[in-house]
């Protein structure tokens, strides 16, 4: 630490070895010289006098930080000046490094404010008992409130969720705190409008000091993916409904020709339960004369993807009736459009015949 001393004139009276090392200026040079004198185009004199002065005037201490830069080095200083005996004692410390280090924190807490203002999900901080200190703007504008009216109050108190979910989540908190690890859990949410959306929830443990301080909870709205799949849901319903109504039989076979779903109508076609169908081969009911017909049509459709339509179908019923079905076939594909099997409208035209 420089110490240095100065009359009511600001000259100096005493310039330790430190003030040496920092400054260049040996104490020879410097005791008996003014401010002015000793550092005469320095931006930073100006002020400095200012708070000698001040401290001169007031008796009172006062302390102010400045930059200084020597032989291509650039520190912070942090200056403190006390009223003494016939002047001011001065006090000069290098503060570059805490500096740094403060200016450092800074920038990385408003780079990870910035990151929770611009996620793309809900984000709620929460003291240990609940108490809302933080939302996101995404938490905004998805739910409908400010942050003016959620911020200092209980989340467990507002009619956010159903009652199912709040007994869940103090669980679940409580767990955390315990070493649990983060699990993410779906549930409704009410917004301000009196909406519900889904949301994914995720809890995490906010810490201070390396002890844990409260709760960060984020929320991904998932309506739109709920609401598809249940769109799905229900357009799988209808076509299976439709499926068991039909007259015709319906079915689904895998690449070895194995059924891997029939409608209730190719189950009477044929005389088997669903269940004896279910994984039944093709070559069982199918004669033995007509097998390798019956395999070149279903691999003319595996290799060109055509469909074949109208492809009569002799066929062996469990009670060993032979029936003349006419069946119409067509490739049944994944999400990537491989051919994984095939799916045939089934109709029973015996009679025609």
């Amino acid at each position: 630490m420089c110490i240095r001393d100065r009359d009511e004139h600001l000259r100096y009276t005493y310039w330790n070895r430190a003030s040496e090392v920092l400054t260049g200026i040996q104490a020879e040079e410097a005791v008996g010289r003014s401010l002015c004198e000793i550092f005469p185009d320095k931006p930073w004199r100006t002020r400095a006098e200012e708070v000698y002065r001040s401290v001169l005037r007031t008796q009172q201490p006062q302390a102010f930080a400045t930059d200084y830069d020597i032989d291509g080095r650039h520190y912070i200083l942090e200056i403190n000046a006390y009223p003494s005996r016939g002047g001011l004692s001065v006090f000069v410390r290098d503060i570059t490094e805490r500096k740094q280090a403060e200016d450092a924190r800074r920038e990385a807490e408003k780079e990870r404010s910035a990151l929770l203002e611009e996620a793309p999900v809900s984000i709620v901080h929460t003291d240990l008992g609940g108490n809302i200190i933080y939302v996101n703007q995404r938490f905004e504008s998805e739910s409908g409130y400010s942050r003016e009216e959620v911020i200092g109050r209980n989340g467990f108190q507002l009619d956010w969720f159903p009652a199912g979910t709040l007994e869940f989540l103090a669980e679940r908190m409580a767990a955390r705190l315990g070493g649990s690890p983060a699990e993410h859990w779906e549930t409704q949410f009410k917004c301000k409008d009196g909406r519900s959306i889904w949301i994914e929830l995720e809890g995490k443990i906010l810490e201070k000091s390396g002890v844990p301080a409260g709760f960060q909870i984020i929320a991904a709205n998932m309506t739109d993916r709920k609401q598809a799949e249940e769109a799905l849901r229900r357009s799988e319903e209808r076509y299976r409904t439709m499926l068991e109504q039909m007259e015709e039989g319906y079915y689904e076979v895998d690449l070895a020709g194995n059924f891997t779903f029939v409608n209730d109508a190719m189950s009477r076609i044929l005389g088997y339960s669903r269940d004896e169908l279910i994984g039944m081969n093709y070559r069982i009911y199918t004669p033995k004369e007509d097998g390798k017909s019956i395999f070149q049509a279903y691999n003319r459709v595996y290799r060109t993807g055509q469909p074949l339509k109208c492809f009569p179908m002799p066929e062996i019923r469990k009670d060993e009736t032979r029936i003349l079905a006419e069946d119409s076939v067509f490739p049944l594909r994944n999400e990537k459009g491989e051919v994984i099997g095939f799916r045939g409208i089934s109709r029973d035209i015996t009679e025609c015949k």
